[in-house]
């Protein structure tokens, strides 16, 4: 796909199924929006599939069997779906029927389109693999080898709107032990190119029990027996205003 919109544009392959061609724009325009998130996280068939294996390995009682990386090792494997999609788009300039078949390393043909038990067992042990390892370890496919997660992570470095940050978060790391994706580092910044957008950091923004910040602040306004206002769109507790006293009349 990337190989025909750079190099053999022809309109005669889009409109054979619009439906796609205008799905795929939703997609570029999006992901200068908010990032790979939209897509990765919310609308991906495999990526969704392989997430729902992991919650569903943690509902059978194999969490004490679910991991993620150290940040270590994750920083230096996040790149490997960069190799892979590069390397697929530099062999499509010189033998596109070779791309395609290297392009199996996407196991949503394998697992959506054609069917796990219908394709010869190299493709079938390969998509089987990943899905494994999805109910052990959250999305390694899309954090790792994705070449279209890496295709739509370049641009969202220039993605018009990101999620919301306090000033103490590059100190608490609370929503950090919480990150399926590994997006958020040892100081509290997101990294949009992994965010899948699953939003959990953004429920624990604004939790008043379980974001530290905000917990501190209840407890003091609590024992100093202040009013807790609502929480504002900053994440904070809404400042309570002094009102002036009336005046008594003569």
């Amino acid at each position: 796909w990337f190989h025909a919109l750079l190099f053999q544009w022809k309109w005669e392959l889009f409109l054979t199924d619009p439906f796609i061609f205008l799905f795929w724009i939703f997609i570029i325009v999006t992901v200068f929006v908010w990032g790979r998130g939209l897509f990765c996280g919310w609308l991906c068939p495999f990526g969704s599939l392989s997430e729902l294996l992991y919650k569903v390995g943690a509902k059978l009682g194999l969490k004490r069997f679910q991991f993620m990386l150290p940040m270590k090792w994750h920083n230096r494997l996040k790149w490997v779906k960069y190799f892979v999609f590069f390397g697929l788009l530099a062999v499509s300039m010189l033998s596109m029927g070779l791309a395609e078949k290297l392009a199996e390393v996407e196991p949503f043909k394998t697992t959506f389109l054609v069917g796990l038990f219908s394709r010869s067992w190299p493709y079938t042990l390969f998509a089987a693999g990943l899905l494994g390892l999805s109910i052990f370890t959250e999305r390694p496919f899309c954090k790792y080898l994705c070449p279209l997660g890496a295709a739509l992570a370049m641009p969202s470095t220039f993605r018009w709107f990101g999620l919301k940050r306090k000033q103490e978060c590059d100190s608490c790391k609370a929503c950090a032990v919480g990150c399926g994706s590994l997006a958020i580092d040892d100081k509290g910044r997101i990294d949009h190119r992994e965010c899948m957008l699953c939003l959990d950091c953004m429920v624990m923004y604004t939790d008043e029990h379980a974001c530290p910040p905000l917990a501190q602040e209840r407890k003091r306004r609590t024992k100093a027996g202040l009013a807790l206002t609502p929480i504002g769109a900053d994440g904070y507790y809404i400042p309570i205003k002094p009102v002036a006293a009336a005046t008594p009349k003569a």
